[in-house]
């Protein structure tokens, strides 16, 4: 006697397609099987020239109201029960498996690295001249931190560094206005740092820079915090009228190229302030050498970069930033 089996099956719709021997017809698959849904199967590999033939059927669910009632009972409970909790399961892993691959991009390439991490902070949205603005106002880099000992735990951090912000975009849109937006971004940048810096969780270190910033790129633009602009993310059309919105995002990009300008315009900031000397290695850049020699006017560097070389100050603890994302979503 043939034994009775299937080598595979798969769903499409209210049919289903299945593969059996002469077995299953004789016991009766004919009476089944409408029979312009039986074909031959094509002989496997290896299957010797006296192996019984195998037919391709197609049971179609609307001959079998029974199974049709089961398979919509099991949609409507447990596969809509699974799908409801897969839905999120399946964001974070592919979440996961993208900011896994920026750490592997940042690892491999190390301080040279041709890309970095950016935490965007206050994305505009905006359609001026058939040109599309879409992008964040503030941005503040970020260190990617995988941890092998607790299952590999991805930790993002923001980095010590102070937010930036470019303002080109709008200055080739012709947005008048923008020496006073960016004094006052840098103002508020400069306040921010003196806590833990500008960070979407505290809108008391983003809003005094969105709020205005709409107004004075353009005289018709406006904050809209709640906002559910149109972007690249929602796929509706974005505004004409120019939206600046208290979204965040993150995103990976090739490394900017302005990091000497940026430390420029720190030192130009720390010279133009009169109430803070300037101390330490660039004072003493400037200041003409002693032509006397003296045993206790020479120090030893710090072992630390940007310490002081007085052992009896104490090592001032890394300033801790906190994480992007909690520990919770690995």
């Amino acid at each position: 006697m043939l034994p009775l089996f299937h080598s595979g099956w798969s769903v499409y719709g209210l049919i289903l397609r299945l593969t059996c021997n002469q077995g299953f017809l004789y016991s009766g698959g004919k009476g089944e099987v409408r029979p312009e849904d039986i074909l031959a199967a094509p002989r496997k590999r290896g299957d010797s020239e006296g192996a019984p033939p195998r037919y391709d059927l197609t049971l179609r669910l609307e001959d079998r109201p029974l199974i049709a009632e089961q398979i919509n009972v099991w949609i409507a409970g447990p596969w809509t029960e699974w799908s409801a909790a897969e839905i999120p399961r399946r964001r974070t892993i592919g979440l996961y498996q993208g900011l896994y691959k920026v750490f592997q991009l940042l690892e491999i390439g190390g301080a040279e690295s041709q890309i970095e991490l950016m935490w965007g902070i206050g994305i505009v949205h905006w359609r001026k001249d058939g040109r599309l603005v879409d992008r964040p106002l503030l941005e503040r880099r970020l260190d990617i931190e995988l941890d092998d000992k607790r299952g590999g735990l991805i930790r993002i951090r923001p980095t010590a560094a102070d937010a930036i912000f470019d303002l080109k975009p709008y200055e080739e849109l012709g947005c008048a206005n923008l020496p006073g937006l960016a004094d006052l971004i840098r103002r508020e940048i400069q306040r921010a740092g003196e806590n833990e810096g500008v960070s979407p969780f505290s809108r008391d270190s983003f809003e005094p820079i969105l709020l205005p910033a709409g107004a004075r790129i353009d005289p018709e633009g406006c904050y809209a915090p709640d906002a559910e602009s149109g972007s690249a993310a929602t796929g509706q059309a974005p505004p004409t009228r120019l939206t600046v919105t208290d979204k965040w995002v993150l995103f990976a990009r090739p490394r900017s190229q302005h990091v000497i300008l940026q430390d420029i315009d720190r030192l130009r900031r720390a010279a133009s302030d009169e109430e803070q000397p300037i101390k330490g290695l660039p004072e003493r850049l400037v200041t003409e050498p002693s032509w006397e020699v003296s045993p206790t006017n020479w120090k030893p560097l710090s072992a630390r970069i940007g310490a002081s070389s007085d052992s009896d100050v104490a090592t001032p603890a890394r300033r801790d930033f906190g994480c992007v994302f909690p520990e919770t979503i690995q």
